[in-house]
């Protein structure tokens, strides 16, 4: 069996942000943009843990938003559906990935919401020819941890310390090598791609 390449989402494949069209000086609810980012992932951090674990969905992250803000929940939610199915991921570093299939059993690992399946992941076909797997927390109900990489080495077959991990984050990639895997931290399309074509 070949060996598994991790490969993370928010970081290393994406950069945009949930409203990042609320950046947008034409955007009605432009003045808000700051709030709802402080509300949602500065003042109520365990809230978007529960999200990104299954405990909670798109809709009641929105409906919280729109209550706490005075804002129109119908409108906050569609301008938040209409940002998602507009993230962009680089096709330029799916396309890479889709090559290395030949040396590697590819898996996107994100944590990330509800969301991702079912607005991020449609508008991006692509990820599902990159990738022989996309596992992502809301689904699984836990955050990334070794033993996570650690059981899916072992159901495909190989050793982990053969595997490799990409990630923007410092946290995941010190776990990951514990196991003496290779694990490296980037970020920036520029910088990934780098990466990916030295494998």
């Amino acid at each position: 069996m070949k060996p598994v390449l991790f490969i993370d989402f928010d970081g290393v494949l994406s950069y945009q942000k949930f409203w990042f069209s609320l950046a947008d000086s034409k955007n009605d609810y432009h003045k808000y943009h700051q709030a709802v980012s402080d509300l949602v992932f500065q003042q109520n951090k365990q809230m978007v843990n529960d999200w990104l674990t299954g405990k909670c969905t798109s809709e009641g992250i929105n409906q919280f938003v729109a209550n706490e803000l005075n804002l129109d929940y119908e409108k906050l939610f569609s301008i938040f559906c209409n940002d998602c199915s507009n993230f962009r991921v680089s096709e330029n570093l799916l396309n890479t990935i889709l090559g290395l299939k030949n040396k590697y059993y590819t898996v996107c690992r994100t944590d990330n919401m509800d969301c991702f399946d079912r607005f991020i992941l449609p508008a991006n076909p692509l990820m599902e020819d990159a990738f022989n797997e996309i596992d992502n927390s809301y689904n699984l109900k836990e955050l990334k941890n070794l033993s996570y990489y650690k059981a899916k080495a072992d159901r495909l077959g190989v050793s982990l310390k053969d595997c490799v991990l990409i990630d923007d984050s410092q946290n995941v990639t010190e776990f990951f090598k514990q196991s003496k895997a290779k694990a490296i931290k980037v970020s920036g399309e520029e910088k990934v791609l780098e990466t990916l074509n030295a494998l």
